[in-house]
């Protein structure tokens, strides 16, 4: 799998506003003290993706802390940690791993894009151009999620200081069922939209009669297109 454009967006954001890329689960959970205690074998990539990997000879698990959020097995799309209101902090999980596979975890409330480099056999980022991209959101327990994507060329020496680049903004509602996605800047020379092929939602229990989605494009034509239930997934 892979998530280089999620990378490429967090690095762009935090260049504009500071703040860190890899960071330690209490940089977000100051407040949360199993955040400080539990996490010393895992690390956020920027405010949405956790990865645990194992990282000591014969060892087949790996640990992670979930806060009490949401949280989504990032290869396997299943939920793994269902947020509870009656409790303010979260748990340690036990999940198989090993050195040739490692755990990503997703927090619910996020929206990040990822290409299937594993399936399509990718050995160098060049491919990564051509390769479709899906947008996956994961909800967080009011249904909702939000996200940025940041793409250009993967060429140029200053697409951003030039212009050549697309900033889009996406907002999910489940009660609206409902994905918006606003475009904050855009150059239609990269990366065109048709590259994004695919939409997960994860966590969904009860869209199971939904099999049809209607896509708006900005001149108000709207679009219908197949969708599918994955009752293993939710």
């Amino acid at each position: 799998m892979c998530i280089r454009d999620s990378y490429y967006t967090k690095l762009f954001e935090v260049s504009l506003y500071g703040g860190s890329l890899v960071k330690p689960l209490f940089f977000e959970y100051p407040n949360d003290k199993k955040a400080y205690s539990k996490t010393d074998y895992t690390f956020l990539i920027g405010n949405a993706v956790m990865v645990a990997p194992v990282l000591f000879q014969g060892n087949l698990f790996s640990y992670p802390y979930c806060t009490n959020e949401h949280w989504y097995d990032l290869f396997g799309r299943n939920q793994l940690f269902t947020y509870n209101p009656a409790e303010t902090e979260g748990e340690q999980l036990t999940l198989p791993g090993g050195f040739e596979f490692v755990n990503v975890l997703l927090r619910g409330g996020h929206i990040i894009p990822f290409q299937d480099a594993l399936l399509a056999k990718v050995r160098r980022t060049e491919t990564l151009k051509i390769l479709p991209m899906e947008i996956i959101v994961a909800p967080d327990h009011n249904g909702l999620a939000n996200g940025t994507i940041v793409v250009d060329d993967g060429d140029s020496i200053a697409p951003i200081e030039n212009g050549e680049y697309r900033h889009l903004n996406l907002v999910f509602s489940k009660a609206a069922k409902k994905l918006t996605v606003e475009v904050l800047h855009d150059y239609s020379k990269v990366y065109p939209f048709e590259k994004f092929t695919s939409l997960s939602i994860l966590g969904i229990e009860d869209w199971a009669e939904i099999d049809t989605a209607c896509l708006a494009d900005r001149k108000g034509e709207i679009i219908k297109i197949n969708g599918r239930y994955d009752s293993r997934l939710k």
